[in-house]
């Protein structure tokens, strides 16, 4: 007879595998989580709930049909050890994960009773390869999807993780092709950003990169592309406007972290998103130099708030120097594309005339940055701006 908590989940982790009452267990689990309600006459979102009788029972079969012990560490145990199970059919025992189902097409209070007996709501399995936000936004877009995103988020979901194994476990790459629910990916999109997503992280933007490249044989985004291009039915023309609209974007990303976080001072914050764009490889040269109808490219916005600032805090020229160059530097390593008759020379030419020969020179000095992109000639261009 068990005695104590511990002395049960050390018999729980040697007998889980072969001990048939727990695979009965997981049986009637299933069936009270996924039982046909059809003939209920309530809504259908209504139909796929838990009831408090249903999460009774639950509770009823953990408390007295398992081992002969009741507790909260035994769910613990089960939900960690079950929910991350698969690698192949579900017919067998062995390989069977209920953990994404629970995701997508469960009702959002099946969800609600097991998160708290999971540690790590991220971790990756072998057959399901997309994070639990993923699976939450996937399913047809159920009406519940929004909330069960916010309860995962709440316990622990990144909306940025990436599985090892596959880049379809990246939410924003779906929500950007929008195909059949264009408003729905819409307010995901939108949902996801406002929870942290970001399109110039490093991942994202090389997962498009090669997603538009035909040629590209990287297994991971070969199965990426045939993936969503057969479930969305993606012609060549609808993947060339998914990269415009990425491009797109990303810039204007990039130019709301630009002057947010030199509104703020958070330089910091800023020095980070140009170096994750200068580690995204040619897609990041194609983020900076994007022309919008109004205000040119991120790069030459870059270079206007700079000026600004210049003109408007001339008594911390010393730190403002480091930010103009630590950014500047990044962005046209980047690829960013500058020279003496583009906008981003004009615009110094309006500023008081006692820094017009400060500013000029500065700006004299990025277009020899971009004709010198040699490491050891642009680090001294940049040390001697200002001076």
């Amino acid at each position: 007879m068990i005695t104590s908590i511990s002395e049960a989940i050390q018999l729980f982790n040697s007998e889980f595998q072969r001990n048939s009452q727990v695979k009965e267990l997981y049986t009637k689990i299933e069936a009270i989580i996924y039982k046909d309600r059809s003939e209920w006459p309530c809504s259908q979102n209504e139909k796929n709930a838990l009831s408090n009788e249903d999460i009774d029972e639950i509770n009823r079969l953990f408390d007295n049909e398992i081992l002969g012990f009741k507790g909260e560490a035994l769910k613990k145990q089960f939900f960690n050890h079950y929910f991350f199970r698969s690698n192949g059919s579900a017919s067998n025992w062995d390989e069977i994960t209920i953990f994404p189902q629970l995701c997508s097409c469960a009702h959002i209070t099946a969800l609600e009773y097991a998160l708290p007996y999971i540690e790590n709501i991220d971790a990756p399995t072998q057959k399901f390869k997309w994070s639990p936000l993923m699976m939450a936004m996937m399913d047809a877009f159920m009406t519940d999807s929004f909330e069960k995103m916010e309860l995962l988020i709440d316990y622990g979901a990144n909306v940025q993780y990436v599985s090892p194994e596959s880049f379809l476990s990246l939410p924003l790459l779906c929500v950007l092709i929008k195909a059949e629910w264009p408003e729905k990916c819409e307010k995901m999109y939108a949902f996801l950003v406002q929870h942290g997503a970001r399109i110039i992280s490093p991942t994202f933007l090389k997962a498009v990169e090669a997603f538009e490249d035909p040629q590209s044989r990287d297994t991971k985004l070969w199965g990426l592309r045939t993936t969503l291009t057969a479930r969305f039915n993606l012609e060549p023309d609808h993947l060339a406007q998914f990269g415009r609209e990425v491009k797109e974007k990303a810039a204007e990303e990039l130019r709301e972290k630009l002057y947010m976080c030199l509104n703020n001072g958070e330089y910091l914050k800023l020095f980070k998103a140009v170096e994750d764009l200068q580690s995204a490889g040619p897609k990041a040269a194609e983020v900076v130099n994007f022309e919008f109808k109004k205000g040119g490219t991120p790069f030459i916005y870059a270079c206007t708030l700079f000026k600004g600032m210049i003109v408007e805090y001339e008594e911390d020229e010393a730190l403002l120097k480091d930010v103009c160059n630590h950014v500047l530097k990044a962005l046209v390593d980047c690829g960013a594309e500058f020279h003496e008759d583009c906008a981003a020379y004009q615009i110094f030419d309006s500023v008081d005339p006692s820094l017009q020969n400060k500013l000029k020179g500065y700006c004299q000095t990025l277009i020899e940055h971009v004709m010198l992109r040699e490491k050891a000639l642009t680090q001294k261009a940049f040390a001697e701006a200002f001076v």
